[in-house]
């Protein structure tokens, strides 16, 4: 990521990424998870901001990052009928290897886990403590990318910088299926 990525990232950030309460939400949202200073970890959050500069995109569906704050990705989820979460997975792969889950609301359960960590909570121990708060989407799709290095800096390995364009588009076609 270079000063211009991350120019374009403040500009994004400032002017798109703000809840407004008071705006009808699109029924299937598209959320990045991640943190920017741990280079791979911040994966989804760039796909997230990659796809907010794409009008075909953005708007058809509500695209948001929230970083590692639970309550934010919560607050995303509520009133949706699809959502899909892009994130750094560690699935045991070969670095930049992609990743697809697909979830109903139902199979969270206590005891279910899906790797992800907002740092706060696991993924699926947020979604089990708002399922009586929030109305949650019936679908959740996860998209991920194997990290290659999750430590400080704020540039992306080459394996998951090699197959970020692939997980946009697959991110794309995700909400394609949903929004027509």
């Amino acid at each position: 990521m270079d000063s211009s990525t991350l120019q374009d990232i403040e500009r994004l950030s400032a002017s798109k990424n703000l809840f407004d309460y008071n705006k009808p939400r699109k029924p299937v949202v598209i959320i990045g998870i991640g943190n920017l200073t741990m280079s791979d970890d911040g994966a989804g959050v760039q796909v997230a901001y990659e796809l907010m500069k794409d009008s075909s995109i953005n708007s058809k569906v509500d695209i948001f990052e929230v970083g590692t704050r639970v309550f934010d990705l919560l607050e995303c989820l509520n009133e949706r009928k699809k959502a899909i979460i892009i994130d750094a997975y560690r699935g045991g792969k070969e670095p930049g290897a992609l990743h697809r889950f697909v979830f109903n609301i139902q199979d969270f359960k206590p005891g279910f886990d899906i790797s992800l960590s907002l740092h706060e909570l696991t993924f699926a121990d947020a979604i089990l403590s708002a399922k009586d708060i929030y109305r949650l989407p019936q679908k959740i799709v996860v998209l991920g990318v194997e990290p290659f290095k999750l430590e400080a800096g704020i540039e992306l390995s080459l394996p998951v910088q090699k197959n970020l364009p692939k997980l946009i588009e697959m991110a794309k076609e995700e909400a394609r299926c949903q929004t027509g």
